[in-house]
């Protein structure tokens, strides 16, 4: 098996597991905004009510990182579904990509790179301020999602949040860790066929000038 198909086929698995990772980003998030009544916990500070001895929250976030979590996981999954199934494709008939169409896979990579890389600190930071908040209450953040009546708003149902969060940054950590090989990829796929292009490029003109049609251009 050559060089070329085996980064193929390393592509083609590192974009299967791409599509894998994608469930464990998008779908706790959205659980975690039902159960908290459609708001995102993100960033969102409370306190400590002493005479309910109940947790209240004063300041939801504005609900935009989750929202942007939710759409890098579902961009996640519907990018690598698509190139694992343009690259099977591609393994099957013994051909690969084309110049232009690794480019713009480098591109995309890059791109779902960023964003994956910002959402997974964004989240991480997030969680890491509303469990500050939690254990300014005398709380753990590990247990007040199963204490029993520890929020003071009856339509929030914790049903372990920090699972849920905790699922989600593993999700996209390991899916940004995963899109920088991709990317990597990529561009020793870009600087393959660029040297192959060199390479067509110098046999055409030696055959030209054995032929005795290649004119030495003036420099």
């Amino acid at each position: 098996m050559g060089l070329g198909n085996i980064l193929l086929l390393s592509q083609i698995t590192g974009y299967i597991f791409g599509a894998i990772f994608s469930l464990f980003t998008f779908p706790p998030i959205a659980v975690s905004q039902d159960h908290f009544d459609d708001h995102c916990i993100l960033f969102s500070t409370g306190y400590l009510n002493t005479t309910l001895d109940r947790y209240v929250i004063n300041e939801w976030s504005l609900g935009t990182q989750c929202g942007f979590a939710i759409y890098v996981g579902i961009q996640l999954m519907g990018i690598s579904l698509w190139q694992s199934i343009r690259l099977s494709i591609h393994a099957v008939n013994g051909t690969d990509s084309s110049f232009l169409m690794t480019c713009i896979t480098l591109l995309v990579n890059l791109l779902m790179n960023i964003m994956l890389l910002a959402s997974a600190i964004t989240v991480t930071d997030g969680y890491k301020v509303w469990c500050a908040a939690i254990e300014k209450a005398n709380q753990r953040c590990e247990y007040a999602g199963y204490a029993n009546n520890f929020f003071f708003d009856e339509n929030i149902k914790p049903a372990g949040f920090n699972l849920d969060w905790g699922i989600a940054q593993f999700g996209l950590w390991t899916s940004w860790i995963l899109y920088t090989i991709l990317l990597i990829f990529s561009l020793v796929k870009l600087s393959n066929l660029h040297k192959q292009e060199n390479i067509l490029r110098s046999l055409t003109r030696e055959r030209q000038r054995l032929l005795g049609h290649y004119e030495q251009p003036d420099l």
